[in-house]
C-alpha cells in the first residue's frame, strides 16, 4: 500500500521530508480505503510500515479500522529507495507471516512489485497514493516469485466503501 496524500514540501513547516503528514483530505480518503479493506475482509497478520510520518499515519488508520493496532511495526527498510533491504528483512524477520501489508513510498514500492513480478525493477506501475496491490508469494526473493492477484486505485476502494 502506498501512503495517502501528504502535505506539500515546505522547509518552514517540515524541515525534513520525513516529517510531512497526511493532509485532511488524505486522512478522509484513507478512512474510506480502510473501510473498504474491512468490507473486503482482507486477512492481514501484520502491517509493516515506513516510519516516515505520512506512511506511519496511513498504517495507523488502516490498523485501527481493521482492529489490528497491536500488529503494526515500523521498518527503516521501507523508508529507503532500495528493494533489497525490504526483501531481506521480510525473509529474515517475517518469513512466518502469511499475510503482510507493507505501507511505503514511491518509487520503492513500484520497484519492489516489479522485482517480485518480473525479476527486475523496470515494469511501469501507476501506484496512486492510497493504492493497494495484492501479490501471492510462496517464497520471497530478489527474483520473479510473485503472482499479481489484483491492483486497486483509491477511487475503486472508495466505491467499495460507499457500496457502489
Amino acid at each position: 500500500m502506498r501512503h495517502g496524500k501528504a502535505a506539500e514540501p515546505d522547509p518552514k513547516l517540515y524541515p525534513s521530508d520525513d516529517q510531512r503528514p497526511l493532509t485532511e483530505a488524505g486522512r478522509r480518503d484513507l478512512e474510506q480505503i480502510a473501510a473498504a479493506m474491512k468490507l473486503m475482509k482482507l486477512e492481514i497478520n501484520l502491517i509493516l510500515s515506513s516510519p516516515l510520518v505520512r506512511a506511519r499515519q496511513t498504517a495507523e488508520i488502516v490498523a485501527k479500522t481493521l482492529g489490528i493496532t497491536k500488529k503494526l511495526l515500523y521498518s527503516d527498510s521501507l523508508a529507503q529507495n532500495e528493494v533489497k533491504p525490504v526483501i531481506e528483512e521480510i525473509k529474515r524477520a517475517y518469513k512466518g507471516e502469511t499475510s503482510l501489508l507493507l505501507v511505503g513510498h514511491e518509487p520503492q514500492l513500484s520497484e519492489l512489485v516489479s522485482t517480485l513480478l518480473t525479476g527486475g525493477p523496470d515494469m511501469v506501475l501507476n501506484f496512486k497514493k492510497g493504492g493497494l496491490i495484492k501479490l501471492q508469494i510462496k517464497r520471497i526473493g530478489l527474483n520473479r516469485c510473485a503472482n499479481l492477484e489484483w491492483l486497486m486505485a483509491p477511487r475503486q476502494m472508495a466505491q467499495i466503501a460507499l457500496g457502489r
